[in-house]
């Protein structure tokens, strides 16, 4: 897939452009998350990858910021890599939600701290915590062991944005 130049045209009347050191702020439309986003070559097109193609005339397998900032459009601060290199950044920016900050999670840090602790003193059974918690014995089974939850309780927030965008 090619962009015109028309398209790239209107692509960076879109980009507040700076230095070549500081984020270039994507001023038009954002996904929830925060990625900008255009319609070219048919489609809806994240904004950082569209600044990547214009750079290396190829499309990123995985478009990954270096700034941390998703509405950033800096070809320069963008790298591309594969979906487990991603995965990868995010957990080393501290950007991994885990524990009751997970969107999925159904139990509390202090819940999983309470199932540990009734556990270890033989208060109640991992069936007894099961009905309790409304889980399933094999869930409460790995959670006493650690295999489950293993920072329970732990501060899991994201780090504020890295950008230096003014």
């Amino acid at each position: 897939m090619k962009l015109t130049d028309k398209e790239i045209e209107r692509f960076w009347k879109k980009v507040d452009r700076r230095s070549e050191d500081e984020c270039w702020e994507w001023k038009a439309s954002k996904t929830k998350f925060g990625y900008g986003q255009m319609g070219a070559a048919g489609t809806v097109l994240g904004a950082h990858r569209i600044a990547f193609y214009v750079r290396f005339r190829r499309w990123p397998e995985v478009a990954r910021h270096t700034c941390d900032n998703p509405g950033c459009c800096n070809p320069y601060h963008i790298v591309d890599g594969s979906q487990a290199d991603n995965v990868a950044d995010m957990w080393e920016r501290g950007r991994g939600l885990l524990g009751e900050t997970h969107p999925q999670s159904k139990h509390t840090d202090a819940d999983i701290r309470q199932m540990r602790e009734l556990y270890a003193a033989g208060a109640l059974t991992q069936k007894g915590l099961a009905q309790r918690y409304g889980a399933t014995q094999e869930w409460v089974g790995q959670v006493v062991r650690g295999e489950r939850r293993k920072k329970a309780g732990g501060p899991f927030t994201a780090p504020g944005r890295g950008c230096r965008a003014a």
